[in-house]
């Protein structure tokens, strides 16, 4: 499914200020989240992204989740199933 992720709050800083790609589940607690995206730095290259164990979602629709982290706080956006 394609996916937006962006960042809320706290921990390391992504690249950019969302990443889109490929998400191959939905987020699960206790699991890192993981995206396929298109590379920021190489030409056709691809990147994953991923967040540590995720600690608590909260789910704003059946399309939009807050993911809490130890460190951090993302919203994860579906963009296409």
């Amino acid at each position: 499914m394609k996916v937006r992720m962006s960042k809320v709050l706290g921990g390391e800083r992504i690249r950019t200020d969302s990443v889109e790609g490929e998400a191959f589940d939905l987020p699960q607690v206790g699991k890192p989240f993981v995206i396929e995206a298109p590379s920021s730095l190489i030409v056709d290259g691809i990147r994953l992204v991923n967040t540590s164990a995720i600690q608590t979602i909260t789910e704003e629709t059946d399309k939009v989740f807050i993911i809490k982290t130890m460190n951090s706080t993302y919203k994860v956006e579906v963009l296409e199933e």
